[in-house]
């Protein structure tokens, strides 16, 4: 298509544009829902359009004013081809569609809205000053860590005491943990001008899970994205040593099974294999937004490019991308294995488990809670993810 240099640029009234950083910006889109990072120059040149001036004119101001010439051709691809596909430059012949976002979690649903979730957590969010954050971050994961490991083997030789009586107290008791967790991630953002819109629950993988919808964080900058995905874990010490305390002070072996289970949950959140706080921590410090997604590309275009031998130029963090995407595929088979390792009977034999319930061939009342998990809540959650896998894929082959 000819390039049009009387062509008027019309900047659409539905963004946000954040400083993040030194020389990078987050531009919102707010009816489509894209975000976008780009430099100060860019920002500079979409500061200039007023509706009325051409991409001649536009690239004059920026002349005059930065003492910097702009091509009109690199202008016009920036505000006719490349801005109007995210909807912040109106185009009449390019009509955005919606970004449709990653869905990670299903069955999930908020129980704590956006108004209480900031209510409480602008009153924790005083914890996240420095002089107050370090010492008791310090001082809360050096005492519950130690506190656990002096009384290991009590541990060891008394874990299987949450599978009997105090089962059901034991696990609200964690369920509460992982809500104050979630308030750490909402305190954190609350403290940096970021709200949460929600505290809820749903089921990853087969995972049982609660979560804080932190949408807003990506207009902070780096440090702070870090801080708020840091955000749950230090909470998680902080609970950890009331454990430990309540454990010292009454020798209840609950307390100390509990905070065995809190410090493993920290150990497991840091793992950035999968959805946890730790991929948010990789994405956010290496600025690689929606890292899985782009691993997998980056993959797929790697295996293109060994197959086809197709002329594609790759980077140092374009390789990295294909190592973790080759990584973290390999850790999702390798947890599938062991689940159907561990509970082989449970998986194969579900099916005949669900019909003697069905025909009320099958006593409920002797079973413990933990083994109605094993034998039909785990079962239920992995047959269900792997149908929503096989349907996914091949609504997206049918599509092809």
């Amino acid at each position: 298509m000819e390039q049009n240099n009387n062509f008027i640029p019309i900047l659409s009234k539905k963004i946000d544009i954040h400083e993040v950083e030194t020389d990078r910006f987050l531009i919102q889109q707010k009816e489509f829902g894209y975000s976008l990072y780009v430099d100060k120059e860019t920002v500079n040149i979409l500061n200039l359009i007023d509706n009325k001036k051409t991409i001649i004119d536009i690239c004059d101001s920026y002349y005059r004013i930065y003492k910097k010439e702009v091509p009109i051709d690199v202008a016009y691809k920036l505000l006719h081809n490349q801005l109007p596909k995210y909807g912040i430059i109106k185009s009449r012949d390019l009509i955005p569609r919606s970004k449709q976002r990653e869905k990670y979690l299903f069955l999930s649903f908020v129980f704590i809205n956006k108004k209480y979730a900031n209510k409480i957590a602008n009153k924790l969010s005083f914890l996240f000053r420095k002089k107050i954050l370090i010492p008791i971050f310090i001082f809360t994961s050096l005492f519950s860590i130690a506190t656990f490991f002096l009384n290991i083997n009590k541990y060891q030789s008394n874990y299987n005491l949450i599978f009997d009586s105090d089962f059901f107290y034991a696990i609200l008791f964690m369920y509460c943990i992982f809500i104050i967790h979630e308030f750490g991630h909402a305190a954190a953002g609350q403290f940096f001008g970021a709200e949460s819109k929600g505290i809820g629950f749903g089921f990853y993988m087969v995972l049982p899970v609660f979560f804080a919808d932190m949408t807003d964080v990506w207009k902070l900058k780096r440090n702070e994205k870090i801080t708020v995905n840091l955000g749950g874990i230090y909470f998680d010490f902080i609970n950890s040593a009331i454990l430990a305390a309540l454990y010292l002070f009454t020798n209840n072996l609950i307390f100390l099974i509990v905070l065995g289970i809190v410090l493993f949950t920290i150990l497991n959140n840091l793992n950035f294999l999968f959805k946890f706080d730790g991929y948010w921590i990789v994405s956010d410090f290496l600025r690689i937004p929606n890292l899985r997604m782009k691993s997998i590309s980056k993959l797929n275009a790697f295996i293109r490019k060994i197959r086809k031998k197709e002329a594609i130029q790759f980077t140092k963090k374009d390789y990295f991308l294909v190592v973790y995407a080759l990584i973290s595929l390999s850790y999702i088979f390798i947890v599938i294995f062991i689940i159907l390792v561990l509970f082989p009977n449970d998986l194969l034999l579900y099916p005949l488990k669900i019909k003697e319930a069905i025909d009320g061939n099958l006593n409920f009342s002797t079973l413990k809670p933990y083994q109605i998990i094993r034998k039909f809540i785990i079962p239920s959650l992995f047959y269900f993810t792997l149908i929503k896998i096989i349907y996914q894929r091949i609504k997206l082959l049918l599509k092809k």
